[in-house]
């Protein structure tokens, strides 16, 4: 699950350094929305929580991310 996320980063990072542009430093709000992301993906994949319990949270975490 964490895989695609730094992949994801890995290739956003690789570009901006190609443009001579910095490292933007991730806001705490982002880290832990990150980190909720992160949790619910482990409980699930470790049998914690069920799938439906899992979805729930996912849209939970990014319905409250919008307001």
């Amino acid at each position: 699950f964490s895989y695609f996320t730094e992949e994801n980063l890995f290739h956003h990072l690789r570009i901006q350094f190609y443009a001579g542009l910095g490292a933007r430093a991730k806001q705490a709000k982002t880290i832990a929305i990150q980190r909720r992301i992160d949790n619910l993906g482990q409980r699930y994949y470790d049998g914690v929580i069920s799938a439906m319990e899992y979805l729930d949270g996912l849209s939970y975490t990014v319905a409250k991310r919008k307001k």
